[in-house]
């Protein structure tokens, strides 16, 4: 279909042959970029994925994606102790799911959002089923209250040593509504009380966890009553056992934030509903694109808003300390060195990044910009260096008026490395 018509739209002067050429160089570098065009397996669409490979890939994806956003008094990770023997899991996100038509329905522990991308699960390992069989390893009791009723999770809550509560929030696609929800969720408040839920147990029970599963921010006004939370996303038929490596401390957690987390006001767009539009204005949704390239942590840094949590944002077990950055300047692109350090008493992943400010030839333009990262397995106590690459293509800016993408003639730009947008300790600069 789309061949047929773009070669009449080329015939006819519609677009030119350059402008096709500019959308398929785009699309072919990025395969190259992934290692897509060498040896890459056929495609096999009927293959049999059910399998205990594919289980294990699917546990440890699941598990390396958790962001453990806080952790107070070594909540975490869970062992047995003198003050930890009971634990309570709370919350109707803990049970098996509800699995329907697009997953258009949010029943029970939530592994996914819905839409026409979704999957038919062959099961869900839910969190209180994996929890409580990793517990009796451990020689740890399990109560739980598998429902939202903040009052009746309390009285499970006060008789545990820790209270680890499952909220969720969800989305989709906007040809479903869910929960009153048109694709789009109505705000960025947890779902089923969830709030509410957390606040009351945080009463009763001051070793309080909460596990988010959602498909991205939400509003966290239980932050300071809580000591732990992690913020899984959506994780998966092996939910359960993923968050429970995590919990249990056999993963520790290396995810970091795809975005930045704010509240909802704090954001440059939002999503508007205009009556003047066909089929009224609770059903045609309006975007508007005025905040340019200030989108995300670029929009946080060129206003000076502090986030809830910032982009890249992502605790760990242990501790990593960064040092001797250097950067050099090539033909092909910039060559980026740090030295990584664990600085904890675990082994874990550390995942330094590089953002770029531009040279101040370049107007009206971020702050600084994402540019590369690492991911860094130490021991205990070792460093290693990390080796980042930032091609020709990230050190260049998209001229208006030129019409292509030009690299900065004069001037220096700033290197900055660090774990998220937010903590750059270290910079240098470079010609």
């Amino acid at each position: 279909f789309w061949g047929r018509h773009i070669l009449e739209c080329i015939e006819k002067g519609i677009f030119p042959q350059e402008r096709l050429d500019d959308a398929v160089l785009r699309i072919i570098r990025t395969m190259y970029k992934l290692d897509q065009m060498d040896n890459y397996p056929e495609v096999n669409l009927y293959v049999d994925t059910n399998t205990k490979e594919n289980a294990a890939l699917n546990r440890k994806v699941g598990a390396d994606s958790n962001v453990l956003l806080k952790i107070a008094d070594h909540i975490l990770p869970l062992k047995k102790s003198k003050k930890v023997k009971k634990i309570a899991v709370i919350g109707k996100d803990s049970m098996p799911p509800t699995l329907c038509e697009d997953m258009k329905c949010a029943n029970g522990t939530l592994p996914l959002g819905w839409g026409s991308g979704t999957t038919d699960f062959k099961y869900v390992v839910d969190p209180l089923s994996a929890i409580t069989k990793r517990a009796k390893k451990a020689n740890l009791k399990v109560i739980s209250y598998g429902d939202d009723d903040g009052k009746k999770a309390a009285k499970v809550a006060k008789n545990a040593d820790v209270a680890i509560v499952f909220v969720q929030a969800n989305s989709g696609e906007e040809y479903i509504t869910v929960e009153g929800n048109a694709g789009d969720r109505l705000n960025l408040d947890l779902w089923h009380g969830g709030n509410e839920l957390i606040e009351a147990v945080a009463a009763v029970n001051k070793n309080t966890i909460v596990v988010i599963h959602s498909p991205g921010p939400v509003n966290v006004p239980f932050l300071d009553k809580v000591k732990g939370v992690i913020f899984a996303g959506l994780p998966g038929q092996e939910t359960g056992n993923a968050i429970t490596d995590v919990l249990f401390g056999d993963v520790n957690p290396s995810g970091h934030l795809p975005y930045t987390w704010a509240p909802r006001e704090d954001y440059p767009t939002d999503v508007k509903y205009e009556p003047e539009y066909p089929d009224g204005g609770d059903k045609m949704t309006v975007y508007d694109y005025n905040e340019g390239l200030f989108v995300g942590y670029r929009w946080f840094d060129k206003n000076e808003i502090k986030p809830t949590f910032p982009f890249g944002y992502g605790l760990s077990y242990t501790t990593f300390e960064y040092s001797d950055l250097e950067a050099d300047m090539e033909d092909d692109g910039l060559y980026v060195t740090l030295n990584v350090k664990n600085t904890g008493k675990v082994a874990g992943a550390a995942v330094p990044m590089i953002f770029l400010s531009f040279p101040e030839s370049v107007k009206d333009y971020p702050v600084r910009l994402f540019k590369g990262f690492d991911k860094v397995v130490l021991k205990a106590g070792q460093s290693k260096e990390a080796k980042i690459f930032i091609d020709d293509h990230a050190l260049s800016y998209y001229d208006v008026e030129f019409e292509d993408y030009v690299r900065p003639k004069e001037g220096e730009f700033t290197v900055f490395a660090g774990s998220n947008a937010s903590d750059l300790p270290l910079k240098v600069k470079v010609l």
